[in-house]
């Protein structure tokens, strides 16, 4: 009987199993460099060949997790640092509904180690916000990282198993990271509303004013020379979270404005092919200095996925950016189970298209539709969010979404992602 062969995707140690001591999903650990693995398929040839060793598909096994922070929306008003808990028999293993000292909301997701399985959970916990909350009155969330001065958030952890990450993979890990972090920024710019002198919240020209108001407060840039030392420091973009009792240590991402699941776990997947990348010692295709980081990320706050990213040297429309990307880490993205929900997000990037997109274009139809002597376009808005964003937690798509906002968005049909390798 052949036995099966398993080899370490980051030291290639060679380990062989007998047939029935392995199967697919199964999770192991590197005999040699202590990585933790996932089986993802077993091949079995027709023709049975006594020199042939089973082929097993195995990837590293990457955990995540994300923390949400939300605006509270009662009927068409949002309220200030506002916190509610859905009913306790509701809360699955692994998830928690915080209040956070900020905002007010914040959702804990559980850990997860597949993508499709991470929109699932967030789309579900988020649900339960409305449908399933302590309070007699129907709250919605806002799931956008300004409304009020006080902005809102997402966080974003990368562990390796359920032991987290070590001190010795978690910097080296952050290094080849951080000069793509300017690209979840853009894409998950989420922010376009912020008070005006008057303290009413207006729409501005920026895709985040978090990001550009309070990006040197709570996701501080850091350059990969700091990196290196590994101080503690929470407030930084990117940072090392130790152990505690009740978590394992993890890699933090912190640059996110509070967004959509679509758009958080398409961050989620970046960070996922990267760490994969990381983990195969496949050299970064994209080292930026500073000061072209500095301005990635000053583009990215200020146009959204409508800006530009310096690639190396050099500076490239966001298009262009996505292609070069999905083609560099072409071989990392076969690894994952993609669908159409997650690759959309990248191709309506490609036609600079993101949620700011998506909120500014909303607010512009209704103040065309409604008159400003007569209606508040606040409230015709929050009135539109609410449908919309019910429905998408629901599990509705983007585009019924976008609909409920009065927002029709582009066709997709001929968008690929890559030039190379398309996906």
């Amino acid at each position: 009987m052949p036995r099966f062969y398993v080899v370490c995707p980051r030291c290639q140690y060679g380990m062989d199993f007998a047939q029935t001591k392995i199967k697919v999903g199964d999770r192991i650990q590197c005999l040699k460099c202590k990585l933790n693995i996932k089986v993802t398929h077993i091949y079995i040839p027709e023709k049975y060949d006594a020199e042939f060793d089973e082929e097993i598909g195995v990837e590293p096994l990457i955990t995540n997790g994300v923390e949400i922070e939300s605006f509270l929306i009662k009927r068409d008003e949002i309220l200030k640092r506002s916190f509610i808990q859905p009913l306790e028999d509701v809360v699955e293993p692994g998830e928690t509904f915080t209040d956070d000292m900020t905002i007010g909301n914040e959702y804990i997701s559980p850990i997860f180690d597949d993508i499709n399985e991470g929109l699932f959970l967030l789309k579900n916990g988020l649900r339960k916000y409305n449908v399933f909350a302590d309070e007699r009155v129907a709250y919605q969330i806002g799931l956008f990282g300004t409304w009020f001065k006080d902005p809102a958030g997402v966080h974003i952890h990368i562990g390796l198993g359920e032991e987290g990450i070590g001190k010795e993979h978690a910097a080296a890990l952050m290094i080849y990271i951080h000069d793509y972090l300017p690209f979840i920024m853009a894409l998950c710019a989420n922010s376009p509303i912020f008070p005006g002198r008057n303290n009413q919240p207006k729409l501005t020209s920026n895709a985040s004013n978090r990001l550009l108001i309070y990006g040197n407060q709570q996701c501080k840039s850091i350059t990969k020379e700091q990196i290196r030392l590994m101080k503690d420091d929470h407030w930084t973009e990117i940072n090392y979270n130790a152990v505690r009792k009740d978590k394992p240590p993890t890699v933090e991402i912190r640059v996110l404005d509070s967004n959509i699941p679509e758009y958080i776990i398409a961050a989620v997947e970046i960070l996922r092919v990267l760490t994969i990348a990381y983990l195969k010692g496949k050299p970064s295709p994209n080292v930026l200095s500073f000061s072209n980081y500095q301005k990635s990320r000053q583009s990215a706050a200020r146009y959204g996925v409508r800006g530009s990213l310096y690639w190396n040297g050099k500076n490239l429309k966001m298009d262009k950016y996505i292609d070069k990307f999905f083609d560099e880490f072409h071989e990392e993205f076969e690894e994952e189970d993609l669908t159409a929900e997650i690759l959309d997000i990248f191709k309506l990037a490609k036609l600079g298209w993101n949620n700011a997109t998506i909120i500014k274009e909303s607010i512009e139809a209704i103040k065309a539709i409604y008159s400003s002597k007569k209606f508040s376009w606040r409230k015709q808005f929050i009135a539109r969010y609410n449908d919309a964003i019910a429905s998408l937690l629901d599990g509705n798509n983007l585009i019924d979404y976008a609909r409920l906002m009065y927002v029709e968005l582009p066709d997709l049909k001929n968008i690929q992602l890559g030039k190379k390798h398309p996906f």
